[in-house]
């Protein structure tokens, strides 16, 4: 007996597969994003390693300009301290700077018994060669070693110094400048002669380019015109104004 079915092949089931062209697409797409994430992490480690940098150099400066600064505002000069001997405030070159100062910051003693005030002589220079920003400091008790407040510094760094040479105190260093200003701010350079060297200056401007250690190195290597280009990119210049008053 017929009951009227038929039986019927089940349909197969057909997955659509991808094209080449849309596969090349994906990957296009693919390619964009991976770019672009690429470039923001490369964007964001610039960033923090420009940061860095820029705290380095901003650390040096402070070093440098905190040191001087309290060394500059304990400076003495005078005529005639003795019948015949003067203490003088000497400036030998843009880049160099040698005085007397009274109980300057490092020069032993003072620092570790606040009542004791010693004289110290002092000298800055900057290291052309090792690029570096140089101090050179002899407290009073040099004198029993032939040290002397009343000695002519504009000689060599042998003059102005008895304990052996001028030391580092920030490298990186591409430029160091000194400016001394009398009274009516007008620069006198350099701080020599009878007539001003027995006096403080009334204001001393002080310059100083530098550099990071990272960049520094970098920048040792290169020449010409990719050597000027760095230094531009990432050397700061760093300006005191210090005022002194003009005390004798």
């Amino acid at each position: 007996m017929n009951s009227g079915r038929t039986d019927q092949s089940p349909v197969p089931c057909r997955t659509r597969q991808f094209t080449l062209v849309e596969l090349l697409a994906a990957m296009a797409v693919l390619v964009i994003m991976m770019f672009l994430l690429f470039r923001f992490i490369a964007g964001a480690q610039q960033a923090w390693s420009v940061a860095t940098s820029s705290q380095e150099v901003y650390e040096k400066s402070r070093i440098a300009m905190d040191l001087i600064t309290r060394d500059l505002q304990s400076a003495i000069a005078r005529a005639n301290d003795v019948p015949g001997q003067h203490i003088r405030f000497q400036q030998v070159d843009f880049d160099k700077l040698r005085f007397v100062s009274n109980g300057a910051v490092g020069a032993g003693g003072s620092e570790s018994s606040p009542s004791v005030s010693l004289l110290a002589e002092v000298g800055y220079q900057f290291d052309a060669t090792n690029y570096a920003f140089e101090r050179a400091l002899e407290n009073s008790a040099g004198l029993a070693t032939g040290w002397d407040l009343y000695e002519d510094r504009s000689g060599a760094p042998s003059c102005i110094n008895k304990q052996g040479g001028f030391n580092e105190v920030i490298d990186g260093v591409l430029g160091v400048q000194f400016i001394c200003y009398n009274e009516g701010m007008g620069a006198v350079t350099p701080w020599l002669g009878t007539a001003v060297e027995t006096a403080v200056p009334y204001a001393v401007d002080v310059r100083l380019r530098i550099m990071d250690g990272k960049s520094f190195n970098r920048w040792k290597l290169l020449t010409g015109p990719d050597k000027s280009r760095l230094e531009s990119e990432v050397a700061l210049t760093f300006s005191k104004m210090i005022f002194l008053g003009g005390r004798q």
